[in-house]
């Protein structure tokens, strides 16, 4: 997988983090509440304050919504949610010289953090969508599972969230079998 598109799905499984932190209640406890861990992962930088922790979790709950449409296949829906995010919030490109290289960032009018990722985000979707990988998003196939993940594979054909509920899930198919026979 070539850089741009590392960079694209990377931009995604932020979001999807940030999705699934909202659905477990981990964003909704204010200040105390900073799943750091989110941009740790992905090695970026952390926010600062509680007012950029506020927006975050905001930013959360719509990735949260936004996302749970994509792995549903309301396909029409997302587009028309991302394009309108596009234009109302005058999403430009812009490239940094990094240190690692050339480096390229998607802002916002808005300034604050997570106008910032927003900005980033919801481009990556577009570029997702426009390059045939927003199958990659689903929805975990665990009955007792709500989470979203991104399947980075290259066939894409993951199912669950983990392998933990992939054997969850397997450990009761199998059960389910032993007590029919």
């Amino acid at each position: 997988m070539d850089t741009f598109n590392s960079d694209v799905l990377e931009r995604i499984a932020v979001a999807v983090d940030l999705a699934n932190a909202h659905a477990a209640g981990s964003l909704s406890g204010g200040v105390h509440a900073r799943p750091e861990w989110i941009f740790e992962t992905h090695h970026y930088a952390t926010p600062e304050n509680a007012d950029d922790w506020t927006s975050v979790a905001q930013l959360a709950e719509q990735l949260d919504n936004l996302l749970r449409r994509v792995a549903a296949g309301d396909h029409d829906t997302v587009i028309e949610l991302v394009n309108n995010y596009l234009a109302e919030s005058s999403v430009t490109p812009y490239i940094e010289n990094g240190p690692n290289g050339y480096v390229l960032h998607f802002h916002t009018r808005a300034t604050s953090f997570a106008d910032g990722w927003a900005g980033g985000i919801y481009t990556a979707l577009a570029v997702a969508y426009s390059t045939g990988q927003a199958s990659r998003i689903g929805r975990c196939a665990s009955r007792s599972c709500e989470r979203l993940f991104l399947d980075r594979g290259r066939n894409q054909q993951r199912r669950f969230c983990s392998l933990q509920c992939q054997n969850r899930e397997k450990s009761a198919a199998y059960r389910r079998v032993r007590t029919r026979a």
